[in-house]
C-alpha cells in the first residue's frame, strides 16, 4: 500500500469520526433541549395547579364564611389580585364563581355576587359583550344573568333582535332571568320567532308563581308573531289564567294550526261547562286529523253525558287512530261501557277496545 492510499484513507476516517461527533453533539442537544422542556412543562404545570388549588380554597372559604361576610367586604389576598392580572386565572377564577353561585343561594350566593363585583368581574364580563365573536358576546351574557347583574340590562336590549339566534336567545333568556315577569315586556318589540327551545327556557327562567305581575298577555295573544301567541298560550297553561278564557278559546280560530293546538292544550289547564263544546264545533270545523286527535286527547278531563253522543259517532269513524282516540276518551270519562256496545265484538272495534283496555289495566 503507497503513501497516497494511506494518506486517503486517513482522510475518511477522520471525515467520519467528525460527522460521528457532529451527529452525537446534536443528539446530545436535542436531549438535553428536550429534558429542559419537559421539565420547564411540569413546572409550568404543577405552579398553574398550585394557584388552581389556592383559588379554590380562597373560594371556599368564602363561601363557609358567607354568613359573617354577607354585609361586609372580603378581605382579597394579594396573591388573588396578582393572579387577576393573568386572563387564564380571570376565567377560572369566573368559571369557580359561577359554578358556586348556579348550586349556592342564600347568604352564600349573595356573598359570590359581591366578590364577583369586589373582582370587578363585572366589567371583564361586559367587556365581552364588546368583543366580535358572538360566542364571547353569549358567555359574558350567561354571566351577567347567572350573578345577577341588573345593572347590565340596559346592554342587553338592544341585543334581543339580533340577526344571531344563538345572540338572541341569550339575551332573551338574561333580561327575563334578571328581571322576571317585568323582562317579558321585550315580547311586542321581537321581530324573530321565539324557538321552542327558548320558549321553554324563558318559562323555566320565570318565577313559580305569577301573582299579579303577569301583564300584557291579551295583547300578545294578538300577536302578528305566530312564536309569541304560542309563547303567551302557554303562560296562559303554567299560570292557569282562567280571566283570559276567552281569549285563550278564540285562538281556537286561528289561521295557524300550531296556534290552534296550543290553545287546545291551555283550554284543558282553564276549561269551564263551554268548553267541551268549543273544542267539538273547533274539531267539525277542521279535516286536520292531528288536530283531531289533540281535542279528542283534551276532553278526556272534561267531557259530559251530553258530549257522549259525539264520541260514539267518532269512536265509528272510518280512521282506526281517531277511532282509538274517541274510545280511550269514552273509557276515562266513566260516562259509558264500551263492551255493551252492540258492535263491540265486530272488528276492528273489538280489537280496538282490547288495546284501551290493556292501557288502563
Amino acid at each position: 500500500m503507497g503513501g497516497g492510499e494511506l494518506y486517503a484513507i486517513l482522510k475518511n476516517l477522520s471525515l467520519l469520526e467528525g460527522l460521528f461527533f457532529t451527529c452525537f453533539a446534536c443528539l446530545l442537544l436535542g436531549v438535553t433541549f428536550t429534558f429542559f422542556y419537559l421539565l420547564t412543562v411540569n413546572w409550568h404545570h404543577r405552579r398553574k395547579k398550585q394557584q388552581r388549588d389556592f383559588i379554590e380554597e380562597f373560594i371556599c372559604n368564602v363561601i363557609l364564611e358567607s354568613d359573617e361576610l354577607a354585609d361586609t367586604d372580603i378581605s382579597i389576598p394579594p396573591a388573588i389580585s396578582e393572579l387577576l392580572t393573568h386572563n387564564y386565572y380571570k376565567e377560572f377564577i369566573l368559571n369557580e364563581l359561577l359554578i358556586a353561585k348556579k348550586n349556592l343561594q342564600g347568604s352564600a350566593g349573595h356573598v359570590l355576587k359581591s366578590l364577583y363585583e369586589q373582582l370587578s368581574l363585572n366589567n371583564y364580563s361586559q367587556s365581552k359583550l364588546k368583543k366580535h365573536g358572538w360566542h364571547h358576546k353569549v358567555k359574558g351574557i350567561q354571566e351577567l344573568a347567572e350573578m345577577e347583574q341588573v345593572s347590565a340590562l340596559h346592554q342587553l336590549y338592544p341585543l334581543i333582535n339580533s340577526k344571531n339566534e344563538a345572540l338572541r336567545g341569550a339575551a332573551l333568556s338574561a333580561i327575563v332571568k334578571l328581571s322576571g315577569f317585568e323582562g317579558l315586556k321585550f315580547i311586542e318589540n321581537l321581530s324573530y320567532p321565539l324557538s321552542e327551545w327558548l320558549q321553554i327556557n324563558l318559562l323555566n327562567d320565570l318565577p313559580k308563581h305569577a301573582g299579579n305581575h303577569l301583564k300584557g298577555i291579551e295583547k300578545w295573544l294578538l300577536s302578528s308573531n305566530t312564536s309569541v301567541v304560542v309563547f303567551a298560550l302557554k303562560l296562559t297553561r303554567v299560570y292557569q289564567l282562567f280571566e283570559l278564557y276567552q281569549q285563550v278559546s278564540d285562538c281556537l280560530k286561528h289561521k295557524e294550526e300550531i296556534v290552534r293546538i296550543e290553545a287546545v292544550r291551555s283550554l284543558q289547564f282553564i276549561y269551564n261547562e263551554s268548553t267541551p263544546s268549543s273544542l267539538i264545533q273547533s274539531y267539525h270545523n277542521q279535516e286536520n286529523k292531528r288536530y283531531q286527535l289533540i281535542v279528542l286527547s283534551a276532553l278526556t278531563e272534561m267531557v259530559t253525558n251530553e258530549d257522549i253522543p259525539f264520541l260514539l259517532s267518532e269512536f265509528k269513524a272510518s280512521d282506526d287512530d281517531i277511532k282509538l282516540a274517541a274510545g280511550r276518551t269514552l273509557l276515562k270519562s266513566n260516562e259509558i261501557d264500551l263492551e255493551s256496545l252492540s258492535y263491540s265484538n265486530l272488528h276492528p272495534w273489538s280489537s280496538i277496545i282490547k288495546q284501551i283496555k290493556s292501557e288502563v289495566a
